[in-house]
């Protein structure tokens, strides 16, 4: 995908997005909203999108919920600037959350609203 001037990808209610890398944008690459149904997240790159609009969420996933319905496996979300990589708001926990990548070089992984799943379920935040 070529560089544009919002976020890439942006969906609500249900869907999969699968096998995507979504790069180079000047905002978020990829938000959920209002996810009402099964939302499945599989081996994607997000990496190196701009900030967030208005300077908080992340600037590569904001995931809004996180709940019993969301499955995100084997992808890798990297920020290259100040900003965490994901936001979320949390509900519940997911119905998987495994072997993810999640890593911002110069910010946290995860904003504070989103819990960090470091070290769990196979998950990591390491520069890859």
């Amino acid at each position: 995908m070529h560089p544009v001037e919002s976020t890439t990808i942006r969906f609500s209610g249900n869907g999969t997005f699968s096998q995507n890398l979504v790069i180079g944008n000047k905002s978020t690459g990829v938000v959920w909203a209002s996810a009402s149904g099964p939302i499945v997240v599989v081996s994607n790159t997000i990496a190196n999108n701009g900030p967030p609009c208005c300077g908080n969420g992340g600037s590569e996933l904001e995931a809004y919920p996180i709940n019993g319905s969301v499955t995100m496996q084997n992808n890798l979300l990297v920020a290259t600037g100040s900003s965490a990589a994901m936001d979320c708001s949390y509900s519940a926990a997911a119905a998987a959350f495994t072997n993810n990548d999640i890593y911002s070089a110069y910010g946290s992984a995860y904003t504070s609203a989103c819990p960090d799943q470091t070290g769990t379920n196979g998950n990591l935040s390491t520069d890859p």
